[in-house]
């Protein structure tokens, strides 16, 4: 299979952004709730689970943390107890896996409005944000009080809108649409930007710009057309950018060409011309977009334009982040096996080896996710760059001074970290009140995202 890479900007360990915290959760509350599945009463139980499952998915860290000596004083038999708080677990877990892959969106009416005020609410409701230039939103001559301007209309000052469970994608087009606005895609920080729509009219500039389509959590347009090919092998190379929702961090992004589907006005076939091919680019650090690139044969006689082009394209994505930790650290001269493991959702998390090295403590601990996953390849080095952290007894952390990666594979990997023991001379009474954190994803989703644009112009054949 032949594998197109594009070359980006340095991996930076990516996740989307939880919708909620630990932190915020009113911890007292979910103890006397756990405490009540295991209450004599079938009604007491039912209602603490279905309070339990609205809380939603920040409760996890302190589900996993439960004891079942927490609920050993109560009648019912601690196993059912147990039984209904792994069911809880279970399904918060799912739901946060379907938080971390669904679509944002969005439900709004608002009339008269301004446009960066129409824009504010998507973003609030979207948790996605996109920088907007002060120019674009600035207001009109007349919302200022100054007379007229004579010439060309100028853009809208105020809009309405009404939205019923609009994709965030979905809402940006249709608000940008409606008050004369385009988006900017900056190629040095790899960012977008809302700005005033200078776009010439197509009929002016046929091939400078194309169709766009909202698709899920992805806004997939034509950028650009080239002719390609000598004279009777002629083609055309169809950049598609693809810009995803601003609260995703994809760690790699494909299109895999056997998807995709050209066809013109009257369903004419135009091929990809090496359909076993892949467009591959690692979507790292803030990026909020790239282009995949196409390249179709023209059949004979050539066509002018396309009806649609469709595919679909593939993104990995880092499920909701958690804090695995252990506590009550041991360690002897040459160090100890055998130590726990945890367990969130899909990713298991294994202590193996602490030791004692002079002033130096190593801490080897590897993450094993349940399925082996293509964002874990060799060529993917995101999830090494996830650092250990030894937390002190006050709550303070300390960074490792050195992390090194033993191995790793397509499930995960095995690291080792180097900290600085405190000085004070009590290293075992120390390291025991000490536990070690890595914050990692609790599962890595593979997603598929089905587009199709339509309309699509086609330069002219040499």
């Amino acid at each position: 299979m032949l594998l197109l890479c594009l070359a980006v900007a340095a991996d930076r360990p990516t996740g989307p952004p939880a919708t909620d915290s630990v932190d915020s959760v009113d911890r007292p509350a979910v103890t006397r709730l756990l405490r009540r599945l295991g209450s004599g009463s079938m009604e007491v139980r039912d209602a603490a689970e279905r309070e339990l499952i609205g809380m939603g998915p920040a409760i996890l860290p302190l589900l996993a943390a439960a004891d079942r000596s927490a609920l050993a004083d109560h009648p019912t038999p601690a196993t059912e107890a147990t039984v209904r708080r792994h069911g809880i677990q279970r399904r918060l877990e799912d739901r946060a896996a379907a938080e971390a892959v669904e679509p944002a969106v969005v439900s709004l009416v608002m009339e008269e409005a301004r446009p960066a005020d129409v824009l504010a609410a998507v973003f609030e409701q979207s948790g996605c944000r996109i920088a907007i230039d002060p120019a674009a939103t600035r207001p009109a001559d007349e919302d200022r009080g100054d007379p007229p301007v004579p010439g060309p209309p100028q853009k809208p000052s105020r809009i309405s809108v009404d939205f019923a469970r609009a994709t965030f994608w979905e809402a940006i087009d249709d608000v940008l649409a409606r008050a004369g606005l385009g988006i900017e895609f900056s190629e040095e920080a790899a960012g977008l930007r809302i700005v005033a729509d200078t776009r010439q009219p197509p009929s002016e500039a046929p091939h400078s710009y194309g169709p766009a389509v909202a698709a899920g959590p992805l806004r997939v347009a034509v950028a650009r057309i080239e002719q390609t090919g000598r004279p009777g092998t002629a083609g055309v190379r169809v950049v598609l950018r693809v810009a995803w929702e601003p609260r995703l961090e994809p760690l790699l992004v494909r299109l895999p060409m056997q998807s995709v589907v050209a066809e013109g006005p009257a369903g004419e076939a135009m091929a990809p011309a090496q359909r076993a091919a892949v467009v591959e680019a690692k979507a790292v650090g803030r990026r909020q977009w790239l282009d995949l690139p196409l390249m179709l044969a023209q059949p004979t006689p050539p066509l002018e334009s396309l009806g649609l082009i469709r595919g679909t394209v593939l993104l990995w994505l880092a499920g909701r982040e958690h804090g695995f930790e252990f506590a009550g650290l041991e360690a002897g001269a040459e160090g100890v096996a055998g130590l726990p493991s945890l367990r969130m959702a899909r990713a298991v998390v294994t202590l193996r080896r602490i030791a004692v090295r002079g002033d130096r403590l190593l801490v080897t601990a590897g993450v094993t996710y349940d399925e082996p996953t293509e964002a874990l390849a060799s060529h993917q080095t995101w999830l090494t760059k996830k650092p250990l952290a030894l937390v002190a007894p006050d709550g303070g952390t300390i960074a490792p001074i050195e992390q090194t990666v033993e191995s790793r594979s397509e499930q995960g990997l095995t690291t080792t970290a180097v900290f600085r023991l405190p000085g004070d001379g009590r290293r075992p009474t120390t390291l025991q009140a000490m536990r070690v954190r890595w914050i990692l994803p609790i599962a890595i989703h593979a997603v598929p995202v089905d587009f199709a644009v339509r309309g699509v112009s086609l330069p002219p054949p040499r």
